[in-house]
């Protein structure tokens, strides 16, 4: 559980009655994103920097990842060596995770404000765009130029997060709409111009909601 004051607990599962633990924090900064692989915790701020820590040791500092621009508004894992970022100067980043060293970058546009991955791509929103990016992973490197996901009807609100479920992408809309908080891509991973009619059809509302 990451909070304001840019700390970062973790609770007991699964009694969350007891007193949480206090792993780590990050000098007056928000933090905005958290993920964990093998051994590793990554953890975003607003001050532009990507924190790599042991963990359950996480005073261990494996690495700094440093390049972005802007705040970091989301962090995740591609493997135990791996991961990738995205923020406000508009780019993906991908960190070798024992050095900090930018591996990869791909200059999305505008404003990121979420990002999603599988073992087959990697998908970012941005702020103003009701699009997804999905950038596919290519003989295991992520793609030059990404695919878009389109929502459809074309009437609700750039999504504020996202996630793989299975073969699916769902994104979660902000505000209230006739046709629920929720869109779904059925196979997100493959392009829009190979798909047949059946294959592009978004799943809003009840139907998503009640699967989740």
């Amino acid at each position: 559980l990451a909070c304001c004051a840019g700390e970062l607990y973790a609770f007991p599962l699964p009694a969350l009655d007891k007193p949480p633990r206090r792993l780590l924090a990050h000098t007056s900064s928000v933090l905005t994103g958290v993920s964990y692989a093998n051994g590793l915790v990554a953890t975003a701020d607003r001050n532009e920097k990507v924190r790599i820590s042991q963990f359950p040791r996480c005073e261990e500092i494996e690495s700094f990842c440093l390049g972005h621009t802007d705040f970091v508004s989301g962090v995740e894992f591609l493997s135990g060596t791996r991961l990738v970022s995205c923020g406000g100067d508009g780019y993906l980043r991908v960190w070798d995770a024992a050095t900090g060293d930018c591996v990869a970058e791909r200059r999305v546009g505008g404003v990121c404000t979420c990002l999603a991955v599988s073992t087959a791509a990697v998908a970012v929103a941005t702020q103003y765009c009701l699009n997804v990016h999905v950038y596919p992973f290519v003989e295991g490197v992520l793609a030059e130029e990404p695919f878009m996901l389109d929502q459809c009807p074309d009437d609700g609100a750039p999504p504020s997060d996202l996630c793989f479920r299975g073969p699916s992408l769902v994104a979660l809309l902000p505000g209230e709409w006739e046709g629920g908080p929720l869109v779904e891509w059925p196979r997100p991973t493959v392009p829009p111009d190979e798909l047949s009619g059946a294959d592009v059809e978004h799943v809003a509302g009840a139907a998503v909601q009640d699967a989740a």
